[in-house]
């Protein structure tokens, strides 16, 4: 951390899962303050469940942006539980499928400018079917996505969201071992 850093004590607590903080870094040698706010977020866990050269995704309405978002299986920890944990979960929850050994992928921070959520992406290959228990906020619909179409997705904008390109993209040399 940096020896002009400082902390100001004035944070945004909501009903959500997440703080934002002001935060306060002098830069400049003249004394010039520079506010910041800091969102303090859980982070998240993300799978890429593989079915051949195709991933299992999710569609869901996203309110943020207003539209349907395909999405690998994603979510927050639930409490105190491990980003694996949490991976295992929301692929149950949002495909029905429980999933047996899961590997670490990757790891990002999903928006170091402005928050703390560290997110995990884990891939497998090994799950069994399950039953669905889609969370009451948002239902969701599974559909397959080509590794290879991944490109083509993102040109066209029916993928826009972040862990899933990462993932998808790095999925394909994880299959192509």
């Amino acid at each position: 951390m940096p020896e002009d850093y400082r902390t100001s004590s004035r944070p945004y607590h909501g009903p959500a899962f997440f703080s934002v903080e002001e935060t306060c870094t002098v830069s400049e040698s003249d004394g010039r303050r520079f506010v910041r706010h800091v969102v303090r977020h859980p982070g998240g866990s993300a799978v890429v469940a593989l079915i051949g050269r195709s991933a299992l995704c999710v569609q869901q309405y996203r309110p943020a942006i207003e539209r349907v978002t395909l999405e690998l299986p994603a979510g927050r920890p639930d409490g105190a539980e491990s980003a694996i944990e949490t991976a295992r979960r929301e692929l149950r929850e949002e495909t029905g499928l429980r999933a047996g050994r899961l590997a670490p992928l990757t790891q990002f921070f999903n928006a170091p400018c402005f928050c703390d959520g560290l997110t995990e992406v884990f891939v497998t290959d090994d799950f069994e079917q399950g039953g669905a228990d889609p969370g009451q906020d948002f239902p969701t619909n599974v559909r397959l996505v080509g590794l290879d179409d991944v490109e083509s997705l993102v040109r066209d904008g029916s993928l826009v969201d972040a862990k899933t390109i990462l993932g998808l993209l790095l999925a394909r040399s994880w299959v192509d071992g």
